[in-house]
């Protein structure tokens, strides 16, 4: 069964940013993975580098399978080096959604800069990516602050959606926050809901 056979992590610290392993070989899946089942899905949500979402991409053709793409990158991808990968892929994907460390990190920014602009530093960094090219929405998860989303078209505005828990003492672990955010915000878009 595809679910079971997943490569589940290992945090060994209380922080999921201070360490995180696999405790088995990666496993890489594949479109031609899907079961047919899933064939019919709305959204495929994938995570991994800009380069690796372009053969995503370039795989589902040949399967007749066009669900709306939300692509996470992995943060060890959020590099300059991966920008122009990003701006080909980035036409191609409905909502595209990283962190804001994650978002900052593409362009070579310094965390801390965006974090002190607060809101307009997020609100900043997302609209260089509609710049970029992106095709649909540009969701930053920004921790305490919520997430930011825009769209193609729009060079003012957006919408901020606050944060669950704005006082992170009551925060024991993020680990699967992002991942949960965006499955929520789809299932209710899929359903009609604002």
């Amino acid at each position: 069964m595809l679910f079971r056979s997943s490569s589940p992590p290992l945090l060994p610290h209380s922080h999921p940013l201070l360490g995180f392993q696999y405790l088995n070989p990666r496993r890489r899946l594949e479109p031609i993975d899907l079961p047919p089942t899933l064939l019919d899905a709305h959204f495929l949500h994938f995570v991994c580098s800009p380069s690796r979402a372009l053969i995503i991409h370039s795989q589902l053709a040949p399967l007749a399978f066009s669900p709306a793409l939300v692509y996470e990158p992995i943060p060890d991808s959020c590099v300059p080096a991966s920008l122009d990968a990003l701006r080909e892929v980035l036409p191609h994907i409905a909502v595209f959604s990283p962190n804001h460390e994650e978002a900052a990190a593409f362009f070579g920014l310094d965390v801390d800069e965006v974090e002190q602009r607060g809101k307009a530093g997020i609100e900043s960094v997302a609209r260089r990516f509609v710049e970029e090219g992106a095709g649909g929405a540009v969701v930053i998860r920004s921790g305490r602050l919520g997430a930011f989303g825009i769209g193609k078209g729009v060079s003012e505005g957006g919408v901020w959606v606050p944060a669950y828990w704005e006082n992170g003492d009551k925060v024991a672990d993020v680990t699967g926050a992002g991942n949960s955010f965006l499955v929520s915000c789809f299932s209710g878009w899929w359903r009609g809901r604002s």
